[in-house]
This record gives structure tokens, sequence and C-alpha cells, in this order.
């Protein structure tokens, strides 16, 4: 190709060039498929993410609402995207004029209850929605419905240091990890803990049958397991339903979502059982609480061991003192660690004015509250103090699930038909009477309603009698 014709097509290309350029040039001032104008004018602020109303029932309708503003001078459009545990599940959009404010809705309706994260255009609330289902009353003495999941997780307590803990859940089949079951969520939490020198992996069978009934339970380790200072116990307790918090709002937990944050229990042992009454006390989110044996003694009434012992327990008997919430304080006849009488002044030193119980186990011990597999260790050492476990070891768990269970359903879950089993109520009489229960205290007004329920039921037989008497005198 000679010169001239490569000159020529070069001139040809830059004149077609041109041109081109001079057509998209025109096609962006008369409005055609480049609008970057209007675009790069428009900007929008999302503000006032509402809930209505912010807990449900499974079926009802929810409505999530945002105000959105173009506070840029042109007219633009905005993408509103509502996202339910974070994934994407609805978009609309909305066309705003310079300055301009509109309300976008969203309508919810869950088919499973749990705790859900709602997210619109980087603002975030939770909507609680509750299982729909009428609350049943199960033997509390016998495991529940539900499978149970486990996993381990630890959390750290300032100053004591780390915890270990094992959290068990409602599941769909039983085993570590194992899919949570949403039917019945959201679950109260309930945070457990073993006495002193005792890890939580040798108290398992309590959250294990918390679970089943419809709880997310963790059973904690405290980082020195022989610290005689009940607050490290305490710590346990009020740090393990922030892990719980957590642990219901970290996408990939197994118990994500199906927390009730709002509904909290506390049940330890011994020292635990001390360090129950601290954080109860001290913690306004526990509801309710069951003390197992807690360490609570007289200072006047031991020496030796149990004397240093008490001295770290002082702000325990304070602590009593102080409780409003509902506790459940229960120990064994045969308790030669924690002897019912120390636990008895515990519970009279709780107001009266607070929903409280007392109660001793025939035959049980102190060691009977493990595991039944490190039990016999525990027990050994209470024979040779004049004490021990009599009546079994899974008698004894059966005993005591029996009465804790059944206050956590009647005071964290409101299931009333589960009165039965406690304060004074027909079950619990009959335990008294049949010696399965040895001493039982509820609070005096509870007492008093005993009382005139036994008037009514002499009153009954009374009127019986002189029915009996008028149809006798008949037939003669």
């Amino acid at each position: 190709m000679g010169k001239k014709t490569l000159a020529l097509l070069c001139l040809v290309t830059v004149v077609i060039a041109s041109l081109f350029a001079v057509g998209c040039a025109k096609r962006e001032e008369e409005g055609g498929e480049a609008e970057p104008a209007e675009v790069a004018g428009a900007e929008f602020q999302v503000s006032n993410l509402t809930i209505t109303p912010v807990e449900v029932k499974v079926g009802e309708s929810v409505t999530v609402s945002v105000d959105v503003k173009n506070v840029g001078e042109v007219e633009g459009t905005y993408t509103v995207t509502l996202k339910v545990n974070g994934v994407k599940t609805e978009t609309k959009e909305v066309t705003l004029a310079g300055g301009a404010t509109d309300t976008v809705s969203f309508t919810i309706v869950k088919d499973i209850g749990g705790t859900f994260d709602i997210e619109v255009g980087g603002l975030t609330t939770t909507l609680m929605v509750h299982a729909a289902q009428v609350p049943a009353v199960l033997p509390p003495d016998k495991p529940g419905p539900y499978p149970t999941g486990w996993y381990l997780v630890d959390y750290y307590a300032h100053p004591y240091g780390e915890y270990d803990a094992i959290i068990y859940y409602p599941a769909k089949r039983d085993g570590c990890g194992a899919p949570k079951d949403t039917s019945g969520a959201p679950y109260p939490g309930i945070v457990v803990a073993n006495g002193f020198a005792g890890p939580g992996w040798t108290m398992t069978w309590l959250p294990k049958h918390l679970a089943s009934h419809g709880y997310v339970a963790m059973v904690f380790s405290p980082p020195v397991l022989v610290l005689p200072d009940p607050w490290q116990w305490g710590k346990g307790f009020t740090e393990g339903m922030d892990e719980l918090g957590y642990q219901n709002r970290r996408e990939f937990s197994p118990i994500h979502g199906i927390l009730d944050t709002n509904t909290f229990g506390a049940i330890g042992l011994s020292v635990g059982g001390g360090g129950c009454i601290l954080a109860t006390e001290a913690d306004s989110r526990i509801d309710a609480a069951v003390g197992l044996a807690p360490f609570y003694v007289d200072l006047d009434d031991v020496e030796g061991i149990w004397e240093i012992m008490a001295q770290f327990h002082k702000d325990v008997y304070e602590a009593c003192e102080n409780i409003t919430v509902p506790i459940q304080l229960q120990v064994g006849q045969n308790d030669r660690f924690v002897q019912p009488n120390w636990v008895e002044a515990a519970y009279d030193d709780v107001p009266n004015t607070t929903t409280k119980e007392f109660l001793v186990i025939e035959g049980a011990s102190h060691g009977g509250y493990i595991d039944t597999w490190i039990a016999p260790v525990a027990d050994a050492i209470e024979q040779l103090l004049g004490g021990g476990n009599t009546c079994g070891f899974d008698e004894q768990h059966r005993r005591a699930q029996k009465y804790f269970t059944s206050w956590f359903q009647y005071h964290l879950k409101g299931i009333s038909g589960y009165s039965d089993y406690i304060l004074g109520g027909v079950e619990v009489q009959n335990d008294l009477v049949n010696g399965i229960l040895i001493q039982l205290k509820p609070k005096v007004q509870v007492e008093a309603d005993v009382n005139a329920y036994h008037q009514k039921g002499i009153e009954l037989l009374e009127e019986i009698r002189r029915l009996g008497e008028e149809a006798a005198k008949q037939q003669s």
C-alpha cells in the first residue's frame, strides 16, 4: 500500500471518529442514553427505622418502615432493601424530587418463632416472634419433648479470666452442633454453674434436661476451680448471659436467632449457688433463680476450712437480703458439705416480699447433684462425714429437676399449670406426705392460701355430712 493511500485512510478514520464523538455529545445534551446529571445531583438519606409491633406471634404481620429523603437538588430514584437475618428479602424503589421525603414500608409475616435481625438502608433493629402453641404442662421430672444439641464456647470475665462453657439447646436431633429446633422459639436462657472444684463438664445432666424442656442452657467452668471467691462464679453468670446474647446474634452460631434475650434464669450448686445469689441480686436481667445447696453458713457455727470459706461469702449473705426475683433453694437431707439448716437460714434472710421456696429432698446428698459417673467420688467423702446419698443418684436428679424445672416453667415461661409443683401445690403436698420431701417452706401468703383451701375442704365435708343427715331423716 502506498504512502498516499495510507495517509488517506488515516484522514478518513479521524473524520469518522470526530463525527461519532459529536453525535454522542448531542445525544447527551438531548437526554438520550446517558443521564449522569440527574443521578449525580440526587443524594439519599435513610432514617427512622420502625417496627410495628416489635413482638408478635407466629403468623401475625409486622410493618417495617423507614423514611427516605433526597437531600440533593434534583430528582432521583433510590432502591430500599429489606434484609432479615442478613438475607435480602424484598426491595422497593422510591423516586423523589430534590429535598423531598417519603416513607417506605414492608410487611413481614414469619411462620416460625425466634428473634430476627432487621436491616433497612444500614439501619438495624430486632423483631421477636413468639411461638403460637398453647404451653403444655409436661412431667418436669422426665425429659422434655426436644432433642438436645450442644457445642463449646469460651468467654472472658474481668478480673478472673477465661471461662469454658457448654451450650445446650432444643434441636432436631441429639448431638454436637445439631440443627436447632425453631418450633418453640424464642427460648429463655439459663446459665448453670457447678460448685467448688467442679468443672462444668461434670454437671451436664442439668442443662441438658432444661434444653429438652425448651431452654437455651449454658453450664460454665470458672478459670480457677479451687478459688473460694463466689464472685468468680457470680461473674460467670453475668458474663455468661452476655455470651448467650452474642451467640444468638452470631450468624453461624447453632443458636442464632432462637434465644429470648429478654428472659433469663440462673441456677448454681454450692459455691456456684452462692455466685447465683450474687448475680441474681446484682443483675436485673435474671428473672428467676435456683440455688442447689448454696454455700451459706453462720460464721459462729463453723470452724476450720468452713470458716475460711465463709469469710469469702460475706457478700452472699448481704445479697440474700436484697433478692427481689423468685428464688428456690433446695438441699439434700444427707448433705454434709452444705447442711440443710444453713440453706434454711438463706431462705429466712430473703425478704418475705419476695417469692421464695425452701425444700429438703429425702436421701439426697451434695455430690448427688453432679453427673452420675462422677457423683460416687464426691459422695464417698460425704459418707466419711456421716452423710451421702441414700436414694440413688438418678433418683436425686429426678427429684431435683422436678422442682427446679417447674420453678422455671412457671416463672420464666408463665405456664400456670406448673403451680401444682411449687409453693405448696398439690404435687408438692403429695411428696411431703410420701416422704420424698422432708421439709418445705413456701412464702407466708402461699401458706395462708393452702390453709384457706384446707378450710374450704373441711367446710365441703361438713356440707356433705349435713346433706347426708337430711337424706337419712327423709327416708325414715
